[in-house]
């Protein structure tokens, strides 16, 4: 879903978060309040939203939604917030509508409103905003600032901070002007995440992802209210049995041929020792159907190392 909200000269707090949660939740333009200027608004629903409201009384202004995560393990709920000057979001563990309150916000706990998590609103002028969601992610951009930005985004269970667990699987993020994700202040904030330096979780100290180190390795650093407190584990990242987990990134490679160019073996998957079998540039597949394309030996010859490909 991609729609175009533009406010009435004088727009509410309420009916402005009411409108977006419902366009998230694949609502059509006339469905929206007298908040809406219609006639400049639209929306296109070619692909599905994919947000459910799950609390329409999260506060007397705030809406929560939710949404699956790919692998159908657990949920992304989203709290839509705000103030007189601010539209925010929050993202949550789990949510009860019943109490309205939820597990484990984002955000180092900072406030639905505040300037580091939000994008401007104002009550005494028309606002214009580019909303964009599906099941996958659900994104708010000022059209006034296009460089700013609220929303969330999922990201693969394979992180090293996620690998083996039934954690949420997604972060809340704003682009703090910059029209990136940030690493700072606004990091991407997750509701828990396993500590990549000790035993057990970070939650509380809301957990944050941000990337250092060669090939720009993703490590995690707990964020509270505005102030990061970085981790640089000198050793290997912990899965979910806090045991090493080593990081890479995606690798791709490429069989070199004749002329200078190359063909794709695939994705990187795997590394290994070989003796005396097959000779460099030679692809062999194991009793698994693994398939391993050998590296050039120290002797030219016979292959010293091989890789495993998907």
């Amino acid at each position: 879903m991609k729609a175009i909200y533009t406010t009435v000269a004088n727009p509410t707090l309420a009916n402005t978060i009411a409108d977006l949660a419902a366009l998230l939740c694949g609502a059509d333009i006339a469905d929206l309040s007298a908040n809406c200027a219609k006639a400049s608004s639209q929306v296109d629903k070619t692909m599905a939203a994919g947000w459910t409201l799950v609390d329409a009384a999260a506060s007397a202004t705030d809406r929560v939604i939710s949404a699956p995560d790919v692998d159908g393990l657990t949920q992304k709920y989203l709290r839509l917030g705000g103030t007189a000057t601010y539209l925010s979001v929050m993202g949550y563990e789990s949510w009860n509508a019943a109490a309205h309150t939820g597990v484990n916000p984002t955000n180092g706990g900072t406030a639905l409103g505040a300037a580091t998590n939000s994008v401007k609103f104002a009550t005494n002028a028309v606002q214009q905003y580019y909303v964009l969601g599906t099941p996958r992610y659900a994104i708010i951009i000022d059209m006034s600032a296009p460089s700013f930005y609220i929303g969330c985004f999922e990201f693969t269970r394979m992180a090293p901070w996620l690998k083996g667990t039934t954690y949420p699987s997604f972060v809340v993020t704003t682009s703090s002007g910059s029209g990136l994700m940030s690493s700072g202040s606004n990091s991407l904030c997750s509701p828990r995440l396993k500590s990549q330096a000790s035993a057990g979780d970070l939650i509380g100290l809301t957990p944050a992802i941000a990337t250092a180190g060669s090939l720009a390795t993703a490590c995690v650093r707990p964020r509270y209210a505005g102030t990061s407190v970085a981790i640089s584990p000198t050793s290997p990242a912990l899965d979910a049995l806090d045991q090493p987990f080593h990081t890479l990134m995606p690798l791709w490679a490429g069989q070199r041929i004749d002329g200078g160019s190359s063909f794709p073996l695939g994705a990187f998957m795997d590394i290994a020792e070989t003796t005396n079998t097959g000779a460099s540039a030679d692809t062999l597949v194991d009793a698994s159907g693994g398939k391993w394309h050998i590296l050039l030996g120290s002797g030219g010859s016979s292959g010293a190392m091989a890789l495993r490909f998907a």
